[in-house]
């Protein structure tokens, strides 16, 4: 563990909570702000090595996750408040602007159902990797949590209920934490045998 201090950024990095996005040159890491005022996000230049930060586009306590996305120019932000999911991208002054805009209650009629009958209050952002939103909605009462993956590009949703196992029907809400492979993904079988036939 090791922890860097810069102005009102308090940054610890400990495994496997921080995990820095790189973009381009630049590896980023959402800051522990201690500022009420901004939640600054912490930035290494990998060219450099010179440590700086940047400011969010939303004041601290949103829930938010970092990402790197091609196709909207590099960084992006999705941020999640009273569960209107946000994704924020870089304009070419270097500020942000809202790219897309979700109400998961106004778009996904059932939530409201499951918000109401569960008392399902916080979404949580997990994770963003190619085009997909990974989220935690849980509850302020109950044990109950459900992990949701919003495909941004077509607005489906797909909703995980979060427990144990099959045939067990205990409840379960504990941390979750998105994990995505780094290798390349396998052909499947139609493709595989385009890749023969070349």
């Amino acid at each position: 563990m090791a922890m860097i201090d810069w102005g009102t950024v308090r940054y610890q990095f400990a495994w496997p909570y921080n995990d820095g996005i790189a973009a381009g040159q630049f590896v980023y890491w959402p800051g522990n702000t201690k500022d009420e005022n901004k939640e600054e996000i912490l930035v290494l230049d990998m060219k450099t090595m010179a440590w700086s930060v940047i400011t969010a586009p939303f004041l601290p306590g949103e829930s938010y996750c970092l990402a790197d996305m091609a196709e909207h120019g590099g960084l992006c932000i999705v941020s999640s408040k009273e569960q209107c999911v946000k994704l924020w991208v870089r304009d070419s002054n270097g500020g942000w602007v809202v790219k897309k805009e979700v109400s998961l209650l106004d778009q996904f009629g059932y939530l409201k159902k499951l918000r109401r009958d569960e008392w399902m209050k916080r979404v949580r952002i997990l994770a963003m990797k190619a085009g997909y939103v990974y989220m935690e909605f849980w509850s302020i009462r109950k044990c109950n949590s459900y992990l949701l993956v919003l495909n941004l590009n077509t607005l489906k949703l797909q909703i995980i209920h979060n427990k144990p196992g099959p045939g067990d029907d205990k409840r379960y809400r504990g941390a979750a934490f998105a994990f995505f492979m780094r290798l390349a993904p396998v052909p499947v079988p139609d493709e595989d045998k385009k890749l023969q036939d070349a």
